[in-house]
This record gives C-alpha cells, structure tokens and sequence, in this order.
C-alpha cells in the first residue's frame, strides 16, 4: 500500500537551525515507518565486505573491526573514503569493500554536534536518527 505523506511546519527567525530540525524530524519519521537503509557514507559505521583487508591498510583489518568514514574525497579518487578504525589508524577504501552497519539512534549533546566544523554540513549518516 501507498505510505501517508506527513508534512510539518517549522517556523523561526534566520539561524535557529530550521533546516537541522528538518532533517531530524524527517529521519525520524522514517524510522517510525521502518524505511531505514545503512548506507556508506560519511559518519557512518562500517566493517570490510571481505574477511580480511589484502592490501593491509591497517584502519581496518578483518570483518570483525568497525571503523567510521571519516571523509569521502573528490569525485574520481581510486579509493574515495576515508575510514578510521577501532585503533585510530585511518585508510582509504572503495565503497564496495566496505559494508554499512544498522545504527539506527545515535545520541548528541546539542545541534552543533551534527555539523562538520570544517565545511558546516549536516555530519551525520544517511536516514540515521538522534
């Protein structure tokens, strides 16, 4: 069957992080709706889709180390994602080496926890909750 649409209003002065609340409150809605999909991205949880990495990178190096992608580099790059592993090294892999872990909540002290200092963007994995 076909899902509702929801539509929310959010109003406020310029700066009080409409857009943030948006987002959220989007994430949220689909996670009520069960719609959520991990995908490989920055913020997100990651494992290797094989059982050991062959070119030993060292971020990480079986299927049991999850790591984080920590930035996702220009367009074309041969191995576009940067990830750190569990014991702080970081690599770069292909998207199709590694594998999305569900984490579906994740827990901020404030809103300026989900921007990225460096670039002011919304930090966070795709359709993930806080």
């Amino acid at each position: 069957g076909k899902q509702p649409r929801r539509h929310v209003l959010i109003s406020g002065a310029f700066g009080v992080g409409k857009h943030v609340a948006a987002e959220l409150i989007g994430r949220l809605f689909g996670l009520l709706n069960n719609q959520l999909v991990a995908q490989v991205r920055v913020g997100s949880k990651v494992r290797l889709a094989a059982w050991q990495d062959p070119k030993n990178r060292g971020a990480l190096l079986s299927k049991n180390d999850v790591g984080i992608v920590t930035e996702e580099m220009p367009h074309g790059s041969p191995e576009p994602l940067k990830v750190k592993g569990p014991s702080g090294r970081v690599g770069n892999y292909r998207a199709d080496e590694l594998v999305a872990e569900q984490d579906l909540l994740n827990t901020i002290t404030e809103l300026k926890d989900l921007l990225d200092p460096k670039t002011g963007k919304l930090r966070v994995a795709d359709r993930s909750c806080f």
